[in-house]
């Protein structure tokens, strides 16, 4: 099962976009297979390119803060309703406080099925 850390990895990995225009705006700009290109094409191209990667730093930035927003919002214990019908502790009376504290340690989250 994925958890925030392979989010925050795959928010990284999508992040080198930005290197990835950085990296066509050089070539266009400094790459001698480009020389005989026009420089009103060369510049209209990379002013194109330049738009893009700023365009994708500000989406990733506000994805890493909505990000950021959400990792760091923590459950209390006091905001999760933990409460189970009677008839549950009845019947499961070994597993009711452990299943209620693991899910006061993973804020809320549902456990994985191999975790139980």
């Amino acid at each position: 099962m994925k958890d925030r850390f392979d989010l925050e990895q795959h928010i990284m990995e999508c992040w080198n976009v930005t290197s990835d225009v950085q990296m066509l705006l050089e070539a266009i700009l400094d790459s001698p297979r480009f020389d005989k290109m026009p420089a009103e094409y060369s510049d209209s191209i990379a002013n194109m390119l330049l738009g893009v990667k700023e365009l994708y730093e500000m989406r990733f930035e506000r994805l890493w803060s909505t990000f950021e927003d959400c990792i760091t919002t923590e459950f209390s214990p006091e905001d999760v309703d933990c409460t189970a019908p009677p008839i549950f502790k009845e019947e499961y009376p070994q597993n009711f406080e452990g299943l209620y504290q693991d899910t006061i340690h993973n804020n809320g989250r549902e456990l994985d099925d191999n975790a139980m």
